[in-house]
C-alpha cells in the first residue's frame, strides 16, 4: 500500500479580540484546501511526512522522505501556500527531493535558518560507512540546493568509519547561525546520543569538541540498551540540550538530561 506524504491537519486558534470567519478553535480550518487537510504523492512508493515548519511569509513546509524508485529513498520536501495549494515556485512543482548517493536517505527534521535557508536533517546509507548523519540546505525562494552549503547543498557525517549506523533525528539553529544536529551514533558496539555542530557553510565546527562531534551515554543507568536524542534545544546561555527517551524494563521514560549531561562549556565552543 502506498502512503502519501501528507499534512494531516491544520488547526486555527483565534486570539483574544480577533474575529475569524474560520472554524472554531481546534476544528479543521476549511479555508485550507477546502477540507483542512492535504495529501501529496511524490514517488512511486511510500512517501512519509516526519516534520513541518512555517516560513515567515506563511508558507508551509512538510518534510520527510520518499521512495522515488524501489528501493531508493530520498529526502522529500513539499511547500504549500497558506491556503493549502502546492507552491509551484518551490522547485517548479512544489516538491524538492535530495539523494546522497546511497539507497536510503531518510529526512526526519526541518529547521529554518536566520536568513530563511531551509534545513533538513536525517540519515543516509553510504557505500562504505553504513548510515551517517545527513544534512541538506535549500534556498528559501525556490527550493534549489544551496551550492554555498558544502558546495552541493548537502553533507554527511560519520562518527566511526564503517562502524555501524549513525543518524540525525533533530536539528536546530543557534542565534549565531551555527547548526546543531542531534541523534545517535554507533560507538564500540553501542548506540550513544550524538551531536554534531556545523558552520553556516556546512563545514563541521572544529571549536565544538575539536572535530564538531560529541557523543555521550547514560549507560550507567541499568536497562538502557540503546540511546538516541529525539529532540535538541539551545538554551539562552548557549548550552545544548539533547532530549532523549530512556527505556527501562520495557517502559518508556522521557527525561530532560541532567545538568551534567548537558554539553558542557568546553564543548560548546565560542
Amino acid at each position: 500500500m502506498k502512503t502519501n506524504l501528507s499534512l494531516l491537519s491544520v488547526l486555527v486558534f483565534a486570539g483574544a479580540g480577533v474575529q475569524l470567519a474560520h472554524a472554531a478553535p481546534g476544528e479543521l480550518d476549511l479555508t485550507f484546501n477546502g477540507t483542512g487537510k492535504r495529501t501529496t504523492a511524490i514517488g512511486t512508493g511510500d512517501d512519509i511526512g516526519t516534520s513541518v515548519a512555517l516560513q515567515p511569509d506563511g508558507k508551509i513546509l512538510l518534510g520527510g522522505y520518499t521512495n522515488v524508485s524501489a528501493p531508493i529513498d530520498n529526502f522529500g520536501i513539499v511547500r504549500y501556500t497558506a491556503a493549502g495549494a502546492v507552491d509551484n515556485s518551490f522547485d517548479t512543482d512544489g516538491i524538492a527531493t535530495t539523494g546522497f548517493g546511497g539507497s536510503h536517505d531518510n529526512g526526519f527534521s526541518l529547521a529554518l535558518q536566520n536568513d530563511g535557508g531551509i534545513l533538513m536533517a536525517g540519515q543516509s546509507s553510504m557505500p562504505t560507512t553504513n548510515y551517517d548523519f545527513s544534512l541538506a540546505r535549500y534556498l528559501p525562494a525556490n527550493g534549489a540546493a544551496d551550492s554555498g552549503f558544502d558546495t552541493d547543498g548537502k553533507v554527511t557525517t560519520d562518527f566511526v568509519s564503517g562502524n555501524g549506523n549513525d543518524g540525525a533525528v533533530a536539528v536546530t539553529v543557534q542565534t549565531d547561525g551555527k547548526i546543531v544536529a542531534a541523534g545517535y551514533a554507533a560507538i564500540s558496539g553501542n548506540q550513544d546520543i550524538a551531536v554534531v555542530r556545523y558552520n553556516i557553510n556546512g563545514s563541521r565546527d572544529t571549536t565544538f569538541d575539536g572535530d564538531g562531534r560529541v557523543t555521550t551515554s547514560t549507560s550507567s543507568v541499568a536497562g538502557v540498551p540503546m540511546e538516541s536524542a529525539n529532540a535538541v534545544a539551545v538554551q539562552s546561555d548557549g548550552r545544548i540540550n539533547p532530549l532523549f527517551p530512556r527505556l527501562r524494563s520495557g517502559q518508556p521514560l522521557f527525561q530532560r538530561p541532567s545538568p551534567q549531561k548537558q554539553i558542557p562549556s568546553n564543548d560548546r565552543g565560542s
